[in-house]
């Protein structure tokens, strides 16, 4: 397990809405991304759109969920985890209409995702659309 913490690029989305992109290396399945959001943020935020993909070495699908800590990831951390149909490197989350409300934000102005792939892959992109920014 490692927590991966690419140096994002943020985009503003309109008022209260950014934009994070990543990539990186290597990325296995118990993998967590890092998004700093900074100090500016409510408790939580809404996920209005977020995709995650982890190619190479073996992976063929990914199954994503997002977590309360970067470390000791369990069920108990779990925050949310993607209902996902088709789990292919590169689905994208939500379907129509659907997005994911109340994230919980850390005291570090942090969110957590972790890609979970079903193997380790050698490069993970991420893009996530949130609200919540004051």
């Amino acid at each position: 397990m490692a927590e991966l913490t690419p140096t994002p690029t943020i985009r503003d989305g309109g008022p209260g809405v950014r934009v994070f992109t990543v990539s990186g290396g290597a990325c296995g399945a118990d993998d967590v991304i890092t998004f700093p959001l900074g100090e500016t943020v409510l408790d939580s935020v809404e996920v209005l759109f977020y995709t995650v993909t982890v190619t190479g070495g073996s992976v063929t699908k990914v199954d994503p969920e997002w977590h309360s800590t970067p470390t000791g990831i369990s069920v108990n951390t779990r925050d949310a985890a993607g209902a996902w149909g088709d789990l292919t490197p590169t689905t994208k989350f939500p379907g129509a209409g659907s997005k994911l409300d109340g994230l919980p934000v850390n005291t570090g102005g942090k969110i957590y995702l972790r890609p979970k792939p079903d193997a380790t892959g050698t490069a993970y992109s991420a893009k996530v659309i949130v609200r919540g920014h004051r």
